[in-house]
């Protein structure tokens, strides 16, 4: 049986996108994560299902920086808001949030135990979804996210 060129193109791209993702998995440690949103509060920076890359802690947090936490301990439920302010109380910190699309700040104050993590990256998925999309354009998304990741995890080590 002989393939086409278009069908080779296809599945070197369904290939080289599993070898990445597996390349990316063992060049990584578990402190990052890949958490699909929903909702709208921090539109536009981040829209209703884009997939976010998350490092996992509480580290480095900074204002300005959108963080990935739970309201409560106990839910499974997530939300990324911007932190606006950071409060210094006794020993104990916490982080004033805001969705960048809310026209108030958020009710509750967030302590460290409650953090995921501080998203790195914004992975807008109506790229993914256009019917246009080469196999190549995802091959090129794919590997430059991969080599971004594995360098940011070199960096930290230095």
């Amino acid at each position: 049986m002989r393939w086409s060129q278009v069908e080779r193109k296809k599945w070197l791209g369904i290939v080289l996108a599993v070898s990445s993702a597996v390349v990316i998995r063992f060049f990584i440690n578990i402190n990052y994560a890949f958490i699909p949103t929903v909702g709208k509060s921090m539109a536009p920076a981040i829209m209703h299902g884009d997939i976010i890359l998350i490092k996992k802690g509480a580290e480095n947090i900074c204002i300005g920086d959108i963080i990935c936490f739970r309201i409560n301990l106990t839910d499974r439920i997530s939300v990324s808001h911007r932190v606006i302010d950071i409060i210094e109380e006794g020993s104990i910190l916490t982080f004033q949030t805001k969705g960048d699309a809310n026209e108030n700040i958020d009710k509750w104050k967030i302590t460290n135990d409650q953090i995921i993590g501080k998203i790195l990256w914004v992975i807008p998925t109506h790229i993914f979804l256009e019917p246009y999309m080469s196999v190549v354009t995802m091959l090129i998304l794919v590997s430059v996210m991969s080599i971004g990741v594995i360098y940011n995890n070199y960096q930290e080590k230095k």
